[in-house]
């Protein structure tokens, strides 16, 4: 393992996030330039996990107060790197003839800075690099989800004029933005208050201030770390906080991709997997555990459902995700404060591994398609395997994959998680069961109705910059399938697990994908009734996302509102006042002030005059130039001295 290497693929994709910003740039050199980086960004993450060095890198950032910033790579930082910057770089190639010059600086400077932000966060060893790295997903998710500034109609999720008790149920790019900012930051909140706590009690910002504060909260703990883990629940979409990520299929396929495949949710996994086996122990956080994999085991079956009744390309793609990021979360979660934990993480990230492949497949194939027949509801297609005959086998390789039909890759990592879940908990390894059974049927349902039956849109095949990547990637996941037992153990000695599974459940997952798939196929083509043919309203109720939007919006959103028309109310009362009530009121101060005043000045500038004036006057008699008056004032002025003098004399006491 090599940390400078790490460090150095990091920032090789921050750079050519900057260079992307260069002006005057054509959009196709922007996007070769911003590859090329992505490429050296994947060599050189490959390098720090095959080359020796020093396993990781800190740097002093305020050592009087315990801050260090610290990069370092093991097994399992190691191989998410090399998934997310090799993915990345596919991506992007396939982005360049998809995105073409409609905001090209923009998007490459926030797709670079996306990867960079998710190379950061996954090679981090403290507190704070990785919360950069976390924010900046969160900032470049933003803006990527948002992309379409124009709010173009082709870009909206949700069927246009829909309600569900009164809410919308569909969504602009701008507000789908907006949802994916306020839904994970608020798990980021409470996960800054965890780390606040963390922080003080430990005095350190190193990953190992988890583990250690852990021993000292006593009966504080289940509440820090229940604040803790509310950072990947959200990043990942688990309910609550599955709408965020449902309509975030606002933004450009390839975005989807990444944020689906290699970036965003993945990291809410990598939390996770990093910090449960650091942590874990005692009875009180082995029940929060089991607390969170019960919810991914509800976001699992839910979402599954959901997607068993979508109508939308990416929406089932989206709903797919969320099933399959619950599965890699309660892999770990039940297997917390268990002898199972390490083979609950080699699980968690041998599924996290091929469902990145396959999934990034899926949503460029679906990019594709949507770009070719213009239009995003399956059931508007139909027939397209005759105009599109390699992006047909691309997405059956990717889809057999997500089925959990043998011998792919998602057939091998699904069943390793179920047997994981079975050992720990067989209810929870058969609920797992019971969702990998729809997911095969979903898959088959959404193949069939875009490839075949009769064509109702003409389409056509994409351009080779296009089809190449998502090609290569349905191959990757057929190979990685095939290598399986060549490569999986060295991969579990990696991520410090040993890989032991159950034949009986394998062969038991392959008969149950099989089955499903035949069924699948059957009400597909016509031949058997749907699931929810007879049951309108939970079909009704699963197609509303299971009213969790309706929850948003009468719980929050409608409340919110409420408040800010309350506020603004308020606001313009005391606008009225201000430039009503208080102006007049001024006036009539400065009135009497220059009354007052007015009043002042007649005394000061003529009362007060005409008193000295007229004292003047009469002192001006006493002056009449006579000398016998002047005398006679003198004698009478002294027999008065001369009287007072005789009266203090005699009566002084």
């Amino acid at each position: 393992m090599n940390a400078p290497l790490a460090a150095a693929a990091t920032l090789t994709a921050y750079v050519f996030a900057g260079i992307s910003l260069a002006p005057r740039a054509r959009w196709l050199v922007r996007g070769v330039v911003a590859c090329i980086g992505l490429a050296a960004a994947a060599v050189l993450a490959a390098a720090a996990v095959l080359l020796p060095g020093p396993s990781s890198l800190v740097y002093p950032w305020a050592p009087s107060i315990g801050v260090y910033l610290t990069i370092g790579v093991d097994g399992l930082s190691g191989l998410l790197g090399v998934i997310v910057a090799a993915l990345a770089l596919c991506i992007g190639v396939y982005s360049i003839w998809y995105i073409g010059s409609w905001g090209a600086r923009r998007y490459w400077f926030f797709y670079c800075f996306f990867v960079g932000s998710m190379l950061l966060l996954t090679y981090a060893r403290d507190f704070l690099s990785f919360l950069i790295g976390w924010e900046g997903t969160g900032i470049a998710s933003f803006m990527l989800i948002g992309f379409y500034l124009d709010d173009r109609r082709e870009a909206w999720v949700g069927d246009e004029g829909r309600y569900a008790l009164g809410v919308p149920m569909w969504s602009t790019p701008s507000m789908s933005s907006l949802r994916a900012i306020l839904f994970t930051r608020l798990g980021d909140a409470c996960f800054l208050a965890a780390l606040g706590v963390i922080s003080f009690v430990t005095g350190s910002t190193m990953f190992g201030a988890a583990a250690e504060a852990a021993k000292r909260l006593g009966g504080l703990g289940p509440l820090t770390y229940l604040l803790f883990f509310m950072a990947p629940m959200a990043k990942s979409a688990q309910v609550p906080f599955t709408e965020w990520l449902v309509t975030a299929m606002t933004g450009p396929a390839p975005v989807s991709a990444l944020i689906h495949a290699a970036t965003m949710v993945k990291a809410g996994v990598y939390f996770v997997a990093r910090f449960v086996p650091m942590i874990h122990g005692g009875a009180w956080f082995s029940g929060l555990m089991h607390a969170l994999a019960y919810v991914a085991l509800i976001t699992m079956v839910a979402t599954a459902l959901m997607a068993l009744v979508a109508r939308e390309f990416k929406l089932i793609l989206a709903y797919s995700t969320a099933s399959q990021l619950s599965y890699m979360m309660a892999a770990v979660f039940y297997s917390a404060g268990t002898g199972l934990l390490h083979e609950g993480v080699v699980a968690c990230f041998t599924h996290l591994m091929s469902h990145a492949v396959f999934k990034a497949a899926l949503f460029l194939e679906a990019g594709a398609v949507i770009h070719a027949v213009h239009t995003r509801f399956i059931d508007e297609m139909g027939g397209l395997k005759k105009f599109m005959p390699l992006t047909y086998a691309a997405t059956l390789l990717a889809g057999l994959s997500l089925a959990g039909v043998p011998p792919f890759s998602g057939w091998w990592s699904k069943d390793y998680v179920i047997d994981v879940l079975g050992g720990v908990n067989p209810l929870a390894g058969l609920v797992a069961l019971l969702a990998g059974l729809v997911t095969a049927a979903y898959t088959v349902r959404m193949i069939y109705y875009v490839f075949h039956g009769e064509p109702k849109r003409h389409g056509h095949e994409a351009p080779r910059g296009m089809l190449y990547p998502y090609l290569a990637l349905g191959l990757t996941a057929l190979l990685l399938g095939l290598l399986w037992p060549l490569y999986i153990n060295g991969l579990s000695h990696l991520l410090g697990g040993e890989y032991e599974y159950s034949l009986g459940v394998v062969a038991g997952g392959a008969m149950a994908a099989a089955t499903a798939l035949l069924v699948a196929m059957g009400y597909a083509r016509g031949l058997l009734p749907g699931p929810f043919t007879r049951l309108r309203g939970l079909r009704e109720f699963l197609y509303d996302r299971c009213y969790l939007n309706v929850a948003v919006y009468k719980l929050v959103v409608n409340p919110v509102e409420r408040l800010a028309e309350a506020l603004a109310s308020a606001d313009a009362r005391i606008d009225a006042a201000l430039h009503s009530w208080l102006p007049s009121g001024v006036s009539r101060v400065v009135e009497e002030a220059g009354r007052r005043e007015a009043a002042a000045d007649r005394v000061l500038h003529s009362d007060v005059p005409a008193a000295f004036i007229a004292a003047s006057r009469r002192i001006r008699r006493l002056q009449s130039g006579s000398l016998e008056n002047y005398i006679l004032y003198f004698i009478l002025g002294l027999a008065a001295v001369a009287a007072a003098t005789s009266w203090l004399v005699f009566h002084w006491p």
